[in-house]
């Protein structure tokens, strides 16, 4: 009998698993499908700073002289004798700057750069107009810095096209010189800070979070430069003026890191 028992409870329990097993089926929870990684935030607004490099050159507009020297006329007929004022060169330096996102696609933010330059000209001509007289110049612009407002718009998440404008200040240069087969001379120079204002336009990509690159356009103009000096002529006291306008285009490239 006990055996007949034993056997009954064993065809019971075979019978049965299959139902608890799907009774713990239904009780278990499925696994969650895997998900891709998130795409990364392209954040704008925030603090960083970076560095720049470029190039540089300045209008071609050629100074104005007067005074009672003699020699004025040639210090002017430089210009006329092919000379030409207009300075190049490269120039590089650093950026530091603020952004906010004020809307979904626009941005605002606040940038000031200060750059080593080599913007220069400098001649010379042995025979002024004819006459004899040898005469040399040289301007230069040694340091460019700004102070700007900075507004653009994103083209996409990590592209930003801006326009930009406020102050501008640099180390402005200019020398001139004459002189005659009789001795007499004039000569003008001054180097001083001038500060004018600034304009451009530029594009910003970010690369990753943090990391960004820009390429800038700015024209600059930092007003007239303005030299004076006695003139140096035995017996007869007489003085000289220079003006030139020291004003003209960076185009430059930079990188930027997010803090």
């Amino acid at each position: 009998m006990f055996q007949s028992l034993r056997l009954a409870a064993a065809v019971v329990a075979v019978l049965s698993a299959p139902a608890i097993g799907a009774d713990i089926a239904r009780i278990a929870p499925p696994l969650p499908p895997l998900l891709p990684s998130p795409p990364p935030v392209w954040v704008w607004t925030g603090f960083y700073g970076g560095a720049n490099v470029g190039y540089g050159w300045e209008n071609a507009s050629s100074p104005t002289f007067s005074g009672s020297s003699p020699l004025i006329p040639v210090l002017q007929g430089m210009a006329t004798d092919g000379l030409r004022y207009e300075g190049q060169g490269a120039l590089g330096g650093v950026q530091i700057g603020y952004n906010h996102l004020v809307w979904p696609r626009v941005v605002v933010g606040v940038e000031t750069d200060i750059q080593l330059a080599g913007i220069r000209r400098s001649g010379q001509a042995t025979n002024v107009l004819g006459t004899g007289v040898a005469g040399d110049f040289s301007r230069s612009t040694d340091w460019l810095g700004t102070l700007r407002l900075r507004a653009g718009f994103l083209a996409t998440e990590r592209v930003l096209v801006y326009a930009t404008g406020g102050l501008a200040y640099g180390g402005a240069r200019f020398a001139a010189n004459a002189t005659d087969g009789l001795g007499q001379s004039v000569s003008v120079s001054r180097s001083e800070t001038r500060f004018g204002y600034t304009l451009g336009a530029g594009t910003e990509v970010l690369l990753t979070r943090n990391v960004s690159v820009k390429a800038e356009y700015l024209f600059y103009d930092l007003g007239k430069v303005r030299a004076t000096a006695a003139d140096l002529i035995p017996g007869t006291p007489s003085d000289a003026a220079a003006e030139i306008r020291a004003s003209g285009h960076v185009l430059r490239t930079g990188v930027n890191y997010r803090f």
